[in-house]
């Protein structure tokens, strides 16, 4: 299971708000470990995510649940989803002036990603297993912010300090797969893996406050890349739980050849048990 938050964030230049860049990062997915058929399994899980493009870095603490299902010998069915809160700060030319400001943005974000999946090798609950998986994703981030900026106002012109306010919406449709290794290790299973994904587009509609004025747009997010994501789990067998991270290097969405780079860690919780009618 795999999500992904959008993050918006928007520069001053002249008297106009533009989107400068669009990025976004994922948390690594749950892993799919051998089930009995017809057996199910509740995951939950919190993740720190941290994520950065130059100056700007953005944290964000998420919470994260799938519901794992075996329909057949070799594979079955995951539904997930997540939410969280996001927190960002950063440093930037603001466009006027010689000021150099700081960024500040708050926001929520909600996810939603089915996957199928086929285990390539496992038969028995503890075996080995290699399962393969991949489904479609929809993410919806909401953002709130705020950065100091310099403005002229008279002839010769006085320049002036002023707080701009900022306001974004972004929905994003895309696509993952990706294949995971559960390999036994006496009381605790290793789980390397690397998952692809690729963000098929998107809109996003924001607004600026500024000097007293409004300002709005909206535009659409180009597809980006397919881009991989290494990493590891690691499952102690006997409580439940594992722990794991992962990191991402992408190009942004903007084209601006910019790298985002996205560094994650994990704690998750499992709960197995026998699925009524198979759901």
């Amino acid at each position: 299971m795999k999500i992904r938050l959008l993050l918006f964030t928007a520069f001053l230049f002249s008297n106009n708000i533009k989107a400068s860049e669009t990025f976004q990062f994922a948390p690594p997915p749950f892993n799919i470990l051998n089930l009995r058929s017809v057996d199910a399994r509740e995951d939950g899980g919190i993740d720190y995510v941290s994520i950065k493009v130059d100056d700007i870095k953005f944290k964000a603490i998420n919470y994260s649940a799938a519901r794992t299902v075996k329909k057949w010998e070799s594979g079955g069915f995951s539904w997930g989803y997540n939410f969280g809160g996001v927190f960002g700060k950063g440093n930037f030319a603001s466009g006027l002036g010689s000021l150099d400001s700081e960024m500040n943005m708050t926001g929520m974000t909600f996810g939603m990603r089915p996957n199928f999946y086929f285990d390539l090798a496992g038969k028995e609950e503890d075996d080995f297993s290699l399962p393969f998986y991949f489904g479609p994703h929809m993410n919806f981030t909401m953002l709130v912010g705020s950065f100091e900026y310099l403005y002229p106002s008279g002839f010769p012109p006085t320049w002036y300090k002023d707080t701009a306010y900022l306001t974004s919406f972004a929905m994003m449709l895309g696509w993952q797969f990706g294949i995971q290794a559960g390999i036994n290790m006496g009381p605790v299973k290793f789980v390397p893996y690397v998952d692809f994904n690729q963000e098929l587009g998107g809109s996003v509609s924001y607004s600026a406050t500024m000097v007293g004025s409004t300002y709005s747009d909206s535009q659409s997010i180009k597809s980006t890349p397919l881009s991989a994501t290494p990493g590891f789990d690691i499952v102690f067998r006997n409580i439940g739980l594992s722990l794991g991270g992962a990191v991402n290097t992408m190009k942004s969405t903007s084209g601006s050849g910019k790298d985002v780079k996205t560094t994650t860690f994990h704690l998750r919780w499992q709960t197995k048990f026998r699925s009524v009618c198979g759901i």
